[in-house]
């Protein structure tokens, strides 16, 4: 009776111990990711425009639904990195004040906006910037891949289309790959991280609880 109690004890205890090894190792595998993501997506503001008069790069300030990053990037073009200055900034101060040789792309927070384009079904954004994505993707549309984009410029050569892959054509230009495509996709992954991370802190912590108390119960 007593060994027995006393190996089921000892048992509880190792299968306590491992569990909370599992759960260690995924708690640094998944920092180690979320830290790895942070590094990839670091961006030096642009020096033309202050901390204060900006919200952030679009990109940072915006989030589009898991695989159509590739195809918002594309349709988005230079300005899916663009700084995002804020309401009552002047835009023509900031170009002057940048350099003649400074590569620089601002979208303006709080432009007016009437209708919405249907490509923000895709992306979650403050209500700021509505109207300048509006401005900005009016006009164009997502397609599974380039043969229904063909179809679709071919109804409407307005049109910008772009596929899931980052392929856009319309409106006189092909092309495809998108920088914005790739960093859209490592900011949802990081977001996907980061809540795997506080999920797994608290298996964590809820296993160092458990060891704590089988080992209370063992001696």
């Amino acid at each position: 009776g007593a060994d027995k109690t006393m190996l089921d004890a000892e048992r509880s205890v190792e299968l306590a111990r491992a569990e909370l090894s599992a759960q260690e190792q995924r708690r640094a595998s998944l920092t180690a990711r979320c830290e790895a993501l942070r590094s990839a997506l670091a961006h030096d503001t642009d020096s033309a425009v202050g901390p204060e008069a900006q919200y952030g790069t679009l990109d940072s300030v915006i989030r589009v639904r898991s695989g159509f990053e590739k195809a918002v990037a594309a349709l988005l073009g230079a300005h899916a990195r663009a700084t995002v200055l804020r309401e009552g900034q002047s835009p023509g101060a900031v170009l002057q004040a940048a350099g003649d040789d400074e590569s620089l792309r601002l979208v303006l927070a709080g432009t007016p906006w009437d209708a919405a384009s249907p490509v923000l079904e895709y992306i979650e954004a403050p209500e700021y910037l509505h109207g300048a994505l509006h401005h900005i993707l009016r006009g164009c549309a997502i397609a599974t891949d380039l043969a229904d984009a063909e179809t679709l410029v071919s109804q409407d050569p307005h049109t910008l289309v772009a596929t899931l892959t980052g392929q856009v054509l319309g409106r006189g230009v092909a092309g495809q790959g998108s920088d914005g495509g790739n960093v859209m996709a490592l900011r949802n992954a990081l977001e996907q991280a980061t809540e795997e991370l506080v999920a797994t802190e608290a298996c964590w912590r809820r296993a160092v609880d458990h060891v704590t108390r089988v080992d209370a119960q063992l001696s």
